[in-house]
């Protein structure tokens, strides 16, 4: 990670870099204004790539390699959104009097792209220099634009039901994505607009739906291949417990993830394979390889910028084992390891026995190695011995677990075996009867069963005191009972 500095200031940030390694973004001034700037690496070993972005020689705090572009008259401050393979920049400019207006600088300085009544924004361009952003009109609705050095500044609309219209990016043939919705709602969805020639001025919006179930959707970056990234959301209104009423609505949105491919849309987190040990929160681009950059969080919910990489290669599970105990000896728990696909590599992973609830040694034999897949084979097996013996004990269980996947990615990483315990069970009723009157003696019948009868087995009852009640046994007179026997047989009903 480079610090990229600033301006002077104590504030940075950087929003777009293009294929030479030029970044732009917004930084503060010493002055603590806030302007964009374009910020071009060097290459200082000679090898053709960029290897240096920060360079401060005369030690002022200012990145030597940052410059701020300048300002349109009658604006205080700006910022840079997104930059093209030409070094162009586009972004915002205004203060606080007049508003932002969407800017593009290029070489000749800094071009004010108008507005359509009210404030504007550019969000991208392409090396074809058009640029792509949002304009509001006099009353505040937001309106999607399209510009370039000849047509200007052109609305691209937006579906039926929707007033609001925003473009995030554009690709180099001229597509363009963005959203639109209703604020009264909350409703909106994504869109695709494709013009109807290359770098064309006029073209064609389709909708790009949200999850099913969602009621917005918002596109935000696309690549060559048609792919789309941006969010899938839900709005809805509670009361305002600091409003006057508790009926004012006040909008509650739930945002995911989404990536559109043939303009269906699927959650990103769905997509992810392996336990990278964070949640996808935010995807803000997407590259021709079909990587993804965005946001995610930890456990903590500390934030973290992520890179999510396409992955076509096989992926690895495990399955769960049921084995039945037995009385003695051992018996094979047999687990199967599967790859989704064949690969024309070498594929392994490592696997070792963990105890979950089940002991090592007395319930199974602990074991652990690493499995090899040759080219063309799919499946592997993993046997555990389980330990039979004579206790009666509960079911039990222990784990297989797979770990250090080469060539692979797995996604069920653990298998569950259950050990069946296979032991007689015993057990008594409870028995509530009236007491009876003076002088009268009252008889208790007591039932006993066997859960898994495989064996014959004798129980010994005696008879159980406390201060008010006396258990016996059938047909036994009050008193001190002599020991009885039941006799459990294999295949044998209940009986008393």
């Amino acid at each position: 990670m480079i610090d990229l500095g600033t301006l002077g200031g104590l504030y940075s940030e950087a929003t777009a870099v293009n294929d030479l390694g030029q970044v732009t973004g917004s930084a503060r001034t010493p002055d603590n204004v806030s302007h964009p700037f374009r910020l071009t690496p060097e290459d200082t070993d000679g090898d053709g790539r960029p290897d240096l972005w920060y360079r401060d020689r005369d030690g002022d705090g200012a990145n030597d390699l940052m410059t701020p572009l300048g300002l349109p008259g009658g604006t205080t401050r700006g910022g840079g959104l997104d930059i093209n393979s030409a070094g162009q920049v586009v972004g915002f400019a205004g203060d606080a009097s007049v508003g932002d207006h969407a800017v593009l600088w290029t070489a000749a300085g800094a071009t004010d792209l108008g507005t359509s009544g009210g404030m504007s924004e550019a969000r991208g361009i392409n090396d074809a220099g058009q640029v792509v952003g949002d304009a509001q009109d006099a009353v505040g609705i937001s309106h999607a634009f399209l510009w370039d050095g000849m047509h200007g500044m052109t609305d691209l609309g937006s579906p039926a039901g929707y007033p609001n219209a925003w473009a995030s990016s554009i690709d180099r043939s001229g597509r363009v994505v963005g959203g639109v919705g209703d604020p009264a709602s909350g409703a909106g969805c994504g869109f695709l607009w494709a013009p109807g020639q290359p770098n064309g001025a006029t073209g064609t919006m389709s909708v790009l739906a949200p999850l099913p179930g969602d009621n917005g959707a918002n596109a935000v970056g696309l690549n060559d291949a048609g792919q789309v990234v941006g969010s899938s959301t839900y709005t809805y209104y509670v009361g305002d417990p600091n409003a006057p009423t508790t009926s004012d609505p006040q909008p509650v949105t739930i945002s995911r993830p989404v990536v559109w491919e043939g303009g269906a849309p699927a959650a990103l987190s769905s997509l992810v394979v392996g336990n990278p040990g964070l949640a996808v929160d935010e995807a803000a681009a997407i590259n021709a390889g079909g990587q993804i950059v965005g946001a995610g969080s930890d456990s903590s919910g500390a934030r973290r910028a992520i890179l999510l990489k396409p992955w076509d290669g096989p992926l690895v599970s495990i399955n769960d084992v049921t084995v039945v105990e037995g009385n003695s000896g051992t018996r094979t728990a047999t687990f199967t390891v599967t790859l989704s696909a064949a690969s024309d590599q070498t594929v392994t992973v490592d696997y070792h026995t963990i105890h979950g609830g089940a002991s090592a040694g007395s319930d199974y034999r602990a074991t652990s190695g690493t499995l090899t897949f040759a080219p063309s084979e799919t499946t592997k097996t993993i046997t555990v011995l389980v330990v039979g013996d004579r206790l009666a004990e509960p079911d039990e269980t222990f784990l297989v677990s797979l770990s250090s996947p080469v060539n692979a990615i797995v996604t069920d990483g653990l298998g569950v075996g259950t050990i069946l315990d296979d032991e007689p069970r015993i057990s008594i009723s409870d028995v509530t009867k009236s007491e009876g009157k003076k002088g009268q003696t009252t008889y208790f019948t007591r039932q006993g069963w066997n859960r898994v009868r495989r064996s014959t087995v004798r129980a010994t009852s005696r008879p159980r005191t406390s201060p008010s009640t006396r258990f016996l046994a059938p047909s036994e007179p009050p008193g001190t009972a002599p020991p009885r026997c039941l006799v459990y047989a294999p295949e044998w009903p209940p009986f008393p």
